[in-house]
């Protein structure tokens, strides 16, 4: 006797893009926009800091210095934005996939998203259900594998 349908029920991978995601973040864009001008503004700030006294003129050590706390600031402003997008990110890409029941193929509505990763039971074996620590153990690796290519 065969086994009724809604025991073979198996499960697909659908993913959607992370960047679109992300792009949709009101604050996101608030961060991006705030570390624009903030490094937009440093260079103007080490400017004032290095033309401010003129009688008697500052050192070349307190030039120096400027600059160096022009540099620093430009690249922890980078780093921090950096590691601000890139948690972001992480966040948008977990929230991304969706675990779906495979159903007829009228229900695909863009086919070429799916994962065909998960491959069709054998006939005399169990069903090929995701349990949610395999679904998890998948997201995972897909994120390993994402955010190392990301650097």
């Amino acid at each position: 006797m065969r086994p009724a349908f809604s025991s073979l029920v198996q499960y697909q991978l659908q993913r959607s893009s992370p960047w679109r995601s992300l792009s949709f973040q009101w604050q996101t864009w608030l961060a991006v926009i705030a570390a624009c001008v903030l490094l937009a503004l440093v260079p103007y700030v080490v400017y004032c800091m290095m033309t401010t006294f003129t009688n008697p003129p500052p050192p070349n050590t307190f030039k120096v210095a400027a600059v160096s706390f022009g540099l620093l600031t430009e690249i922890l402003l980078i780093k921090c934005l950096s590691s601000y997008i890139c948690s972001r990110y992480r966040q948008a890409e977990q929230s991304s996939f969706t675990v779906r029941p495979r159903g007829f193929d009228g229900d695909r509505t863009s086919p070429g998203r799916w994962d065909q990763s998960a491959a069709p039971a054998a006939a005399g074996h169990a069903s090929s259900t995701a349990s949610p620590s395999q679904v998890d153990a998948r997201k995972g690796d897909m994120l390993k594998s994402e955010c190392l290519s990301f650097f």
